[in-house]
């Protein structure tokens, strides 16, 4: 489980493997003209594959304009998500 972190823009999407760099970019450059943006996406920390939920809002200070963001590990809703869906459909197959 990753710790509280601030960090920069480039390092945040350094977080991303290549297959979903793609789209963690286009939704973090989405941010700015939407003025926020949620996500879900599957990332390996620590060398264990995790399921986060990412939230990303705009900011604009002195000019500037900054994507803050933060993300939950929701790997645990997933897969109970998932063992309910396997119990329903059993129990509809009864």
């Amino acid at each position: 489980m990753m710790s509280d972190i601030s960090m920069s823009y480039e390092a945040g999407l350094d977080l991303f493997d290549a297959s979903r760099y793609k789209k963690a970019l286009e939704k973090f450059n989405e941010v700015f003209e939407k003025g926020s943006v949620e996500f879900q996406v599957e990332l390996t920390v620590q060398g264990n594959k995790s399921a986060y939920y990412f939230s990303v809002l705009c900011m604009e200070e002195d000019d500037r304009e900054y994507a803050i963001s933060y993300g939950l590990d929701i790997s645990e809703k997933v897969a109970m998500d998932k063992t309910l869906k396997e119990s329903e459909f059993l129990y509809r197959t009864l």
